[in-house]
């Protein structure tokens, strides 16, 4: 596939943007699905080519679903913009081999811990 993709800087995925994205998938997307994640990321000012959004396929008993994701990346890079904003914090909450929650800042499992959740925290000036 040479084909030669442009996104405006509005956000503007097209049909033919969401086609290639999607590959063989693209035939198995509603309508509705459809127009749902094209009008995101004309109005979020969403480009799925820089890793904003992600439209997830899955297939279950024969039918097709999608989950539309944004990055996190996109919620952080828009805060750190705001004047108020004061900077981040975030971790994980892992089970250890002893049945123990433990929350931990940043992304490290050890092979003995099973991942359950995360969290997150913003920090304002005001």
């Amino acid at each position: 596939m040479n084909e030669k993709v442009v996104v405006e800087k509005n956000g503007g995925v097209s049909e033919r943007d969401l086609e290639i994205l999607l590959g063989q998938n693209y035939k198995n997307l509603d309508e509705k699905t459809k127009r749902k994640f094209l009008v995101l990321c004309r109005e979020r000012n969403l480009n799925p080519y820089l890793d904003e959004v992600y439209l997830i396929s899955s297939e279950r008993d024969g039918k097709f679903y999608f989950t539309i994701v944004v990055s996190k990346d996109v919620f952080t890079t828009r805060a750190s913009q705001n004047n108020l904003c004061d900077g981040f914090a975030s971790g994980v909450v892992v089970l250890n081999e002893d049945g123990q929650l433990i929350e931990r800042e940043g992304s490290l499992v050890l092979q003995n811990e099973q991942l359950v959740g995360g969290w997150a925290m913003v920090y304002r000036k005001d």
